[in-house]
């Protein structure tokens, strides 16, 4: 048989997290997209601001050469500067002027670089004070230039990380878009082998087998199961030729065990437990018989076999750490209300149960005590994490335990 198994549903979890990494690199990508696409408008924005300006000044200078408008604008603020004096009113005129000049350069650059107008006009003055090589009058100018240079940087940092974004993007996209087209194409083969499997079934065995060959579950289980059931019936035959025989046929019986016949595993895994009850035999030569024993019972499908499931269930508590003990209590309580055991393995199902229920009762009390003696303010909280902390070092699956209920710590040593 092909050992893959079509499944088209085993890419789903791939897919659906790919989707999620490419929709969350595609937000990154189109914020960063937002920020060159900002700074390049606010650049445009900025350079109207320092042309704006420009011409401001540019005006100012020209009123203030061009001799036929500086006398009208002389006359207009009734300015006499050939009897200019620094006592007189005409001085307080001048620097009222330069005050308003200075007021109009901020209200512009506060516009273009889009502050507060007395916050502007504020750090306008301060810049013009203190720093070298700055005037008054064109500090806006390099506010605005400033500006420039500030989103200038962030264009050129958002670049940078737009180039690793969009490699990224486009290796996650492709990733997205192979998974897909694999889980298409497996899709359309699981179909075919469908199709193929169920005109199989009508009749033509051999298309069954090509459809599992191809890897179709439902071809593959009904072979396995015609397979299973082949051989249980070849191994219930076998059981009954070495049960006609006198005495028993110790050979046939163990071929029929092997082929799974369950009332062949019981027998033979009851003679193998039933040699180890000797003063004859060392420690390890009993262990070697319960190994072969186990080794029969471990794949045994005993569902129509009470017995046999309840000795089952006993080496299983014995041998394994990585058993649903929860469950298996509540199926042994259950074999025992249908009352189909016997008398001897009700016994041991009594045993098992005892053994289960005392554990169970152990661990809450043991944690409960351990909670109190370390003032815990939230007892049930407490025992809620040591359960996990057990459950984890054991190998314990709780899956079917009811709600606030404790594993134990199985010893079954004395049973």
């Amino acid at each position: 048989m092909n050992g893959r198994v079509l499944n088209p549903d085993k890419y789903l979890a791939t897919i659906k997290e790919l989707e999620k990494e490419v929709k969350y690199t595609d937000s990154k990508v189109k914020e960063q997209e937002k920020i060159v696409a900002d700074s390049k408008k606010d650049n445009k924005r900025i350079l109207i601001g320092i042309l704006t300006v420009l011409v401001y000044l540019g005006f100012i200078v020209f009123a203030i050469v061009y001799e036929p408008m500086r006398t009208y604008f002389l006359n207009l603020f009734k300015i006499d500067m050939a009897n200019f004096a620094l006592d007189k009113s005409d001085f307080w005129k001048v620097i009222g002027l330069g005050v308003l000049v200075i007021m109009l350069e901020a209200a512009i650059v506060s516009i273009f670089q889009r502050e507060k107008f007395f916050y502007m006009l504020g750090t306008m003055l301060l810049t013009g004070v203190f720093s070298a090589g700055i005037f008054i009058i064109p500090s806006g100018i390099y506010f605005l230039f400033s500006d420039i240079s500030i989103n200038n940087d962030k264009k050129k940092k958002a670049k940078k990380e737009l180039e690793g974004l969009k490699r990224t993007f486009d290796l996650k996209q492709q990733r997205l878009n192979s998974e897909k087209r694999m889980q298409a194409i497996e899709a359309e083969k699981l179909a075919q082998t469908e199709d193929m499997f169920r005109r199989g079934i009508d009749g033509d065995i051999q298309l069954v087998i090509e459809s599992a060959k191809l890897g179709n579950p439902n071809a593959i289980k009904y072979l396995e199961e015609k397979e299973k059931n082949e051989r249980l019936s070849q191994g219930r035959k076998l059981y009954q030729e070495s049960k006609n025989s006198s005495p028993i046929d110790r050979k046939l019986l163990e071929e029929a065990a092997k082929l799974g016949d369950p009332d062949a595993i019981f027998e033979i895994a009851e003679y193998l437990f039933g040699q180890t009850d000797t003063d004859l035999l060392t420690n390890s030569e009993k262990r070697k018989l319960e190994g072969k024993a186990d080794k029969y019972l471990k794949n045994g499908d005993f569902k129509n076999h009470p017995d046999a499931r309840v000795l089952q269930i006993n080496r299983l508590m014995e041998t394994s750490k990585e058993e649903d003990y929860y469950g298996l209590l509540s199926e042994v309580r259950k074999l025992k209300r249908k009352g189909k055991i016997s008398e001897k393995y009700a016994a041991m199902a009594d045993d098992i149960i005892r053994t289960l229920v005392h554990h169970f009762d152990y661990e809450e009390r043991d944690t409960k005590i351990n909670a109190a003696s370390f003032n815990i303010d939230n007892p049930a909280e407490f025992m809620k994490s040591a359960q996990a902390i057990m459950d984890k070092q054991l190998g314990i699956d709780r899956s079917s335990a009811p709600d606030g209920a404790f594993v134990p710590r199985i010893d079954v040593t004395g049973m």
